[in-house]
């Protein structure tokens, strides 16, 4: 997240007027900060943080004391806001899913590269216990699979290009992340996929089936 939160909440409340109502957020630790030599620290407090700071400026303005975000309590936008901003929080991790699930402001969950089905009753349990945890109902947060896809007449072709994008991806959007398990992928054969998806037809097509 190299944005600050009060800069996010700026363009939320801008594109709102100019669409002139509801608007979507999507927030997330973020990736390929390795290309940039980035890393990102702490990301469950910064994107709690995030959601928090954006809320408040987009609602009422006022004093925030995070340990990674602060606002003064001189702190408004000057683009009038609308308070219809609907909240998303991307990840796969059941840490940040049960952390985001408590968040009021939060209204679901996005997976990148879900479609495991195995994989849904890990993200509905864990947005259960966080929503639980803060009060709020599990039923009332979404939960968004996002995977990539390839339509095409050919099946075999379609693998094969999928190869190609996944090779590139996985590794920074799904990480170590426990879908690799429910996938039965350990996360030793995704790093050997990305370096040699084009040699290893067999793991390639294994993670393209199962992931």
């Amino acid at each position: 997240m190299l944005y600050h939160p009060a800069h996010i909440a700026t363009n939320i409340a801008t594109l709102s007027k100019v669409v002139g109502g509801k608007v979507v957020l999507g927030l997330s630790r973020g990736a390929f900060y390795e290309y940039l030599s980035i890393r990102i620290k702490k990301p469950l407090r910064a994107v709690k943080e995030a959601v928090e700071t954006i809320d408040l400026l987009l609602h009422s303005g006022g004093k925030y004391e995070g340990s990674l975000f602060k606002v003064s309590s001189k702190t408004h936008l000057k683009v009038h806001a609308y308070p219809d901003v609907e909240t998303y929080v991307g990840t796969s991790g059941p840490k940040m899913i049960r952390m985001a699930s408590g968040l009021k402001p939060v209204r679901g969950i996005i997976v990148d590269n879900m479609w495991n089905p195995r994989y849904v009753p890990k993200v509905q349990e864990s947005i259960r216990i966080g929503a639980l945890r803060k009060g709020r109902k599990p039923e009332d947060i979404d939960i968004i699979p996002r995977p990539f896809c390839c339509v095409m007449k050919d099946r075999e072709e379609a693998k094969k290009i999928m190869v190609k994008e996944l090779a590139k991806y996985l590794p920074f959007l799904v990480a170590n992340s426990p879908m690799l398990a429910e996938a039965g992928i350990s996360f030793k054969e995704l790093e050997d996929f990305a370096l040699h998806s084009e040699e290893r037809g067999e793991l390639a097509i294994k993670i393209v089936e199962n992931f």
